[in-house]
């Protein structure tokens, strides 16, 4: 049968906030459609021979069977518009459109909304005309749930507008636990709100850095008060896998042991190994005994659910059109599953530079953009292949609110609440990169036999003291202690170099406090590089060439001195540090135990104190 004329309506209003307030929770399909009184949607998706996967989704929109439709992918640009299409294959709908354009208006945002349903039948016609009207005084509320959110101070994300109740005796509790381990009211006060009252989309998925920059707190501390709150029964943690591709999370798991080397996207229909440092995340959800959050998914596609994502366009078989990112400046990637090769980085700029050419063929990119690319001009981007090409720009830091696996299990923080947290035994998992420290001790060994056994051991263990207090300072963590020696991780350049140079700071005043009987000297190196992480007694620790060159380090040093790799000496941090700090560095070249050539070394001078 064949379908019918459309039945359309168009919303328009006023609030009195930016595009850049307004975007994030208007765009944000999946909250959206829970304050609309939506269901809960199913998803699977199947491979499409050209590469990229098509989606198809199934709903109990009305009493009988699911009704069931292939998900066009959402098309959008930042902070401007955003559309959606579904094409139906049962029911009484044939095709439904929606389309949200944001526009600025007397320092505010002008909202309009078009949607327009075709009904398959006669009684489809009467059903969208209800539905139609319905959508009308629903999108109303949630024009109130967002004024409300934005007046207030912010603790979520989105509206808090929590569908289930939270059971206030168990949350006091919990705080309570908390307060007695000398957490401030202030910031226990922000996670009763956050866990008592926000949305069930939030609770369920709680990213630590995020929260802690919604709430303008260090992100540090956010982490650990939710490292914490597992144990004051609050939240639980998970360990859930990114995908490369669209960057959804994957296969949620309680606990590291129970993490595989791969994993398989359902939704992109690739495999993908498990990365420590880039794809394997720490997330925390509400305790269901607090409130019984459902995991349940109202849609996937839309643009504040994939905000790595800054713009997207469909194009069919054959189609060109011009793409224009006036919001947009700064460095993005440009990929589409359809196209081979890798994908380009473009630089958006305000410029009158002319409107970029692009074509996505079957052997990949033609006419590569070029570096950069005018903001008010874009791209003419046209599709020559023979099915549809989803073309997409992507921030190149994508995973700027993801506390890593490797940044994680690197803190000692982490370490000391959750030892037991180790891969299953035989378990071998990827870091892509792993900043390492290894340190000794110079004049230990002369040193027992001049003063004796047991003071000789107690000055080395108030050494283990400080380098423990310094490391849990800088957010590192002790991986092993060999003999007179320690094994180290940390999150960043930056800190694993600060945390080195204060070991020699407080070394140095130790022997200062001492009898100069002794005295003793810290040998440390630091590298950068691949590794991997595996189950080691109980214990997570990690195994490599980087890890082998590393330990080599520590025995070049020199007095009061940090020897560097190459690599990780030429790091835009490490040299951002040096700098700021004004530290003398010089290189030199050293053969290595089991190496079969020398390498390039750096010694950097500590400063005298």
């Amino acid at each position: 049968m064949l379908s019918m004329k459309p039945v359309q309506q168009t919303v328009r209003f006023s609030i009195p906030y930016s595009r850049q307030r307004v975007w994030p929770i208007l765009s944000h399909t999946d909250w959206l459609n829970r304050v609309m009184g939506l269901p809960p949607v199913d998803y699977s998706s199947r491979a499409l021979p050209g590469g990229g996967v098509t989606m198809e989704a199934k709903s109990k929109l009305l009493p009988g069977p699911p009704i069931v439709w292939k998900e066009y992918p959402f098309e959008w640009v930042l902070e401007r518009s955003f559309s959606e299409r579904r094409l139906y294959k049962n029911g009484p709908f044939h095709e439904f459109l929606a389309h949200f354009n944001l526009s600025e208006k007397n320092g505010g945002t002008e909202v309009e909304l078009g949607a327009w349903l075709t009904p398959r039948t006669s009684f489809g016609a009467l059903l969208a005309r209800m539905l139609i009207q319905k959508m009308k005084f629903d999108f109303r509320k949630a024009r109130g749930h967002m004024e409300a959110h934005l007046k207030r101070e912010p603790i979520s994300d989105l509206p808090l507008d929590s569908n289930l109740p939270t059971d206030g005796v168990l949350l006091e509790e919990g705080l309570e636990k908390l307060r007695k381990e000398g957490w401030a009211d202030r910031i226990l006060e922000k996670l009763r709100i956050f866990l008592r009252d926000a949305s069930d989309a939030e609770v369920v998925k709680i990213r630590a850095f995020r929260v802690a920059d919604i709430w303008k707190e260090d992100r540090w501390e956010v982490l650990k008060l939710f490292l914490h709150a597992t144990r004051a029964g609050l939240v639980a943690l998970s360990w859930e896998v990114l995908c490369p591709n669209c960057r959804g999370d994957r296969s949620p798991r309680s606990s590291l042991s129970d993490l595989k080397g791969q994993v398989h996207c359902l939704t992109c229909q690739i495999t993908f190994d498990s990365e420590f440092d880039q794809s394997v995340e720490l997330k925390f959800s509400i305790d269901p005994a607090l409130r019984p959050a459902p995991r349940q998914i109202f849609c996937i596609g839309g643009p504040g659910q994939n905000s790595n994502i800054v713009a997207q366009v469909l194009l069919e078989p054959g189609e060109t059109r011009d793409w224009k990112f006036p919001s947009l400046t700064g460095e993005y990637r440009l990929r589409s599953p359809q196209a081979a090769g890798r994908p380009a980085t473009v630089r958006i700029e305000n410029s009158d530079a002319p409107s970029a050419e692009l074509e996505v063929t079957p052997d990949g990119w033609r006419s590569a953009p070029p570096t950069v690319v005018s903001a008010e001009n874009g791209f003419r981007v046209s599709n020559r292949l023979e099915q549809d090409a989803n073309v997409l720009l992507e921030r190149l830091d994508w995973n700027r609110d993801v506390a890593t696996a490797a940044l994680v299990t690197g803190w000692q923080e982490f370490r000391d609440l959750f030892s037991k947290e180790v891969l299953s035994p035989g378990e071998e998992i990827t870091v892509g990169r792993q900043i390492l420290l290894f340190t000794d001790l110079r004049g230990s060994t002369s040193m027992y036999q001049r003063i004796g056994d047991a003071p000789a051991y107690s000055r080395v263990r108030a050494h283990f003291h400080v380098i423990q207090d310094i490391l849990s300072k800088h957010h590192g963590g002790l991986v092993k202690t060999i003999g007179d020696a320690i094994m180290a991780t940390f999150g960043s350049i930056g800190e694993a170099l600060a945390a080195t140079a204060e070991m020699h700071r407080r070394i140095s005043d130790l022997n200062r406090q001492g009898d100069g009987n002794g005295d003793l000297r810290l040998k440390a190196g630091l590298h950068v590089g691949p590794c991997i992480a595996v189950n080691a007694n109980e214990r997570l620790d990690y195994f490599g060439s980087t890890v082998n060159l590393a330990a080599r380090l520590a025995g070049q040093c020199m007095e009061n001195e940090i020897v560097l790799s190459d690599e990780f000496y030429r790091t835009r941090e490490a040299a951002d540090f040096l700098h700021k700090n004004r530290f003398q560095s010089e290189s030199f070249s050293a053969e290595l135990r089991g190496f079969d050539s020398p390498r390039k070394l750096w010694r950097v001078r500590m400063k005298e104190t």
